[in-house]
């Protein structure tokens, strides 16, 4: 029996105002992931780069599109969970908020072993640029533990970028927006210029870096990005291109035609007719 429900197993990123311009940006470059302002329990602000994906079906979208946007890039869902499952997911919406809580109570913990061992080392641990024997609590095993930790605590953070709250303040329910998202990982260096992803900043912090560092948006606001790292998904991890008439159909095509690079990668007159053949007007 063929599986059906409400849910695609195209994932489609949407361009918001940016319209046809952002379309071909995306497409010409990579996906840019932008941060994302979160404000938590517990009086808590993270940034953290992100991006979103829905797998609402194309024919049932008119409503989500109205809201994020009438152009679009439908990826595989399968090629994105098998290739980057560590980083990506579908969120998390969650009514209580003991679960971003008991994540960050973990992240609390081991920053503060983290600390410790950072002092061991530093006052008592090396001597001369190599290890000495330490004893008791203050011993080697202790660092080793707290090594051993990192990871936990990277999945224990890793899971607030994929939360969010079943409704907003104002009582819209988000867990209708069936959303998915690809995230940047705390701590991750890129590129040679090993620019390092921050989450947790101070409010005002992150306000004066986007003033000072972002991009304006065709709305006219900024959104500061991580430049870092963009990605590029090989065309057939590219499903669909979504426009909102044939008008626009036409501009794509006119536009990729006369392109060089797709995903970042030198093009074949046979590449480009390939993505032209993807479109879709919805």
């Amino acid at each position: 029996m063929e599986r059906t429900n409400n849910h695609s197993d195209i994932l489609y990123h949407y361009t918001g105002k940016g319209g046809l311009e952002a379309l071909l940006e995306i497409l010409k470059n990579g996906f840019k992931f932008g941060y994302c302002e979160e404000f938590l329990p517990r009086n808590r602000f993270v940034a953290f780069p992100m991006l979103c994906f829905c797998d609402i079906p194309i024919e049932l979208s008119k409503e989500h599109r109205g809201k994020y946007g009438e152009f679009g890039i439908g990826v595989s869902k399968k090629y994105m969970v098998e290739h980057f499952k560590d980083w990506f997911g579908p969120v998390n919406y969650v009514i209580s908020n003991s679960a971003i809580e008991a994540a960050f109570t973990v992240r609390d913990l081991i920053e503060e072993k983290k600390q410790h061992a950072n002092d061991i080392i530093e006052n008592r641990g090396i001597k001369n640029g190599k290890y000495v024997s330490l004893n008791g609590e203050d011993g080697m095993d202790y660092i080793t533990d707290i090594n051993d930790s990192i990871a936990y605590h990277m999945k224990a953070i890793a899971s607030i970028a994929l939360m969010k709250p079943y409704s907003s303040d104002e009582g819209v329910i988000n867990y209708d927006e069936c959303e998915w998202r690809m995230f940047i990982p705390e701590n991750g260096k890129y590129r040679e210029t090993k620019e390092k992803c921050k989450w947790f900043w101070d409010k005002d912090e992150f306000k004066g870096t986007k003033e000072e560092k972002g991009d304006i948006l065709p709305n006219g606001n900024k959104k500061l990005f991580f430049n870092a790292f963009q990605l590029k998904l090989p065309f057939e991890a590219i499903e669909k291109i979504v426009v909102p008439d044939d008008e626009n159909k036409r501009i794509f095509c006119q536009r990729v035609i006369t392109s060089d690079f797709i995903m970042g990668r030198e093009v074949t007159e046979e590449d480009k007719l390939q993505m032209c053949s993807k479109l879709v007007v919805a």
